[in-house]
């Protein structure tokens, strides 16, 4: 009777046991779930935020474009007239000052890929491309 008693009394005090353990693993569990889920959220809001900036770089890039073409346009008109007008001084410095606004906007535009192509890499890597 003794060993059935000292028996059950060690087998409830696993079972007790065990239960405490598996709540705390539970409870775990439970915490790096949540954390997880923050985690997640932080990371869609942060994507979107990319989205948005590289959205934006796109119809700057596009509005960059158009007027490099029409700058290089002119410039390229002024290259040509420089030798031939009157004012071939005015012309020469007016030429230079056109292809120093193409060499800006170039960086710009530059800048403007930069952000496109990084949000491209960021795209590839959550669908998993």
């Amino acid at each position: 009777m003794k060993k059935l008693l000292v028996a059950g009394t060690i087998l409830l005090s696993a079972s007790a046991f065990s239960t405490g353990v598996t709540a705390e693993f539970e409870s775990r569990f439970n915490t790096l779930e949540q954390e997880y889920k923050m985690l997640m959220q932080k990371e869609d809001e942060r994507y979107n935020s990319e989205k948005q900036i590289a959205e934006t770089a796109k119809a700057t890039l596009a509005k960059q474009r158009e007027l490099y073409n029409q700058i290089s346009t002119k410039a390229g008109k002024l290259g040509q007239i420089k030798d031939v007008k009157f004012y071939k001084e005015q012309y020469g410095e007016l030429a230079k000052k056109y292809q120093d606004a193409l060499k800006e906007l170039e960086g710009q535009m530059k800048e403007q890929e930069s952000i496109i192509n990084r949000f491209q890499q960021l795209q590839a890597v959550k669908e998993g491309k």
